[in-house]
């Protein structure tokens, strides 16, 4: 617990879970979605001091960091963030959540792998980082850890404007506050590897057309990871998805 500043000095507990040494998420030449269905803690505008986080963090040396959702003094905002070290870059993004973000059960997802990271909410993808993105902005690509295997935390801090939420005090009226979790859902799937090495004077074009075919009918529009589509999956991730194209 620390202490913070309510009516007076007021010591608050805050609680925080996590799966370290019990189960561990991604890997090399995996795939990995990680789905948590959650109730946000405060009212809208109406939570100073409160930072609930759904991140997930490296085992071994801490040289990475994938933050889900962190939201600061209920102010009805994801901010979305993948970390590496050492230079401490990084690459965020924040995305408005649902209107009843506290009242109702959202799902918050994330997927890994050694080429990308992607983001999100109730099975729209609102945010993703490509290898290239991160390679940009460092010269130590090599240290680069998407790929590698996380534990999740699950936490609520509550602060006194000393650290992030900066807040003039923190809101008392609204304790107890709560990160109410539903589920955890975890898929994963080894990325598809060419069969032989193809070399060819001029691209290959390959075009795939679905007639009715529903959004989360194919793996990569699904956080869900079903059906297991793994093949087209993999040709989504490294070519090109219309998704607003129409014919008459």
């Amino acid at each position: 617990h620390r202490t913070v500043h309510g009516d007076g000095n007021v010591s608050y507990s805050t609680g925080a879970i996590d799966t370290k040494g019990k189960i561990q998420f991604g890997g090399a030449r995996k795939t990995t979605r990680i789905c948590v269905s959650a109730t946000l803690p405060g009212h809208q505008h109406n939570g100073d001091g409160l930072w609930p986080g759904i991140w997930l963090l490296p085992l071994g040396m801490v040289d990475s960091e994938v933050d889900i959702l962190e939201m600061v003094n209920a102010d009805g905002v994801q901010h979305m963030s993948y970390h590496w070290y050492p230079g401490d870059h990084q690459v965020s993004h924040t995305y408005p959540l649902p209107a009843d973000w506290n009242t109702s059960m959202h799902e918050y997802a994330v997927e890994l792998s050694a080429e990308h990271v992607s983001y999100a909410v109730d099975g729209d993808i609102v945010f993703n980082v490509s290898r290239k993105d991160r390679d940009a902005r460092t010269n130590v690509s090599a240290r680069i850890r998407a790929g590698a295997a996380y534990y999740l935390l699950l936490n609520t801090a509550v602060d006194d404007g000393t650290r992030w939420p900066k807040a003039a005090s923190l809101n008392t009226t609204i304790m107890p506050a709560e990160l109410q979790i539903d589920s955890v859902r975890v898929s994963s799937h080894k990325r598809m590897e060419p069969a032989h090495s193809v070399t060819a004077s001029r691209p290959h074009i390959l075009f795939l057309l679905a007639d009715d075919l529903g959004f989360a009918g194919v793996g990569f529009n699904s956080p869900q990871g079903e059906p297991l589509t793994p093949h087209i999956d993999a040709l989504a991730r490294d070519g090109a998805t219309l998704r607003r194209h129409y014919t008459y």
